[in-house]
């Protein structure tokens, strides 16, 4: 079941307003109003009344329980532009764009969604005999890492000859 619920003509930038909805898209109702909650940003409130909005809506129209829902969506369209101008040297003036945005939330049940239990991974121990067999000696060790160092310096150095190559000070 989607709710859905509309801020229109929000006397903010759209790109600020969507650097606040970013925080809350994907997550729970109460995770969200604890992000709307804290950060200093303007935003942050018309969005929070709009999710309060939301779930007040899903609660009275649907019967549905808060714990169960989550933002699924969250849009931030550009709303229109008002038009200002700044009076500037010689009798000019310059245009400013005074930004508004409309902003719609959709909010989804989630009844069903229960995180899986991660299964801790199994530790096999080794008889004293077989660790000594799958030890590996100092020195094959150390000229593992030589090997592994020059395989990654190869790359390089094919760049940096590739580079000498194609980019010159000066035109031939």
């Amino acid at each position: 079941m989607k709710i859905r619920a509309e801020l229109n003509y929000v006397r903010l930038s759209p790109r600020k307003v969507r650097a606040v909805a970013g925080l809350i898209r994907g997550r729970r109702v109460g995770d969200a109003r604890t992000q709307l909650l804290f950060p200093l940003r303007r935003p942050a409130e018309p969005i929070r009344k709009l999710l309060e909005s939301a779930v007040a809506n899903a609660k009275h129209t649907f019967g549905l329980e808060e714990s169960n829902l989550m933002v699924s969506e969250i849009r931030v369209d550009g709303g229109t532009t008002l038009k200002r101008f700044r009076p500037r040297s010689r009798g000019l003036m310059h245009p400013i764009g005074r930004r508004t945005s409309h902003v719609t939330l959709v909010l989804t049940e989630c009844a069903g969604e229960a995180r899986k239990p991660v299964a801790p991974k199994e530790v096999v121990a080794l008889a004293p005999a077989d660790r000594e067999q799958h030890r590996p000696s100092p020195r094959e060790g150390k000229q593992g890492l030589r090997e592994a160092a020059k395989a990654r310096q190869a790359p390089r150095q094919r760049m940096a000859e590739f580079g000498r190559r194609v980019f010159r000070r000066k035109a031939m």
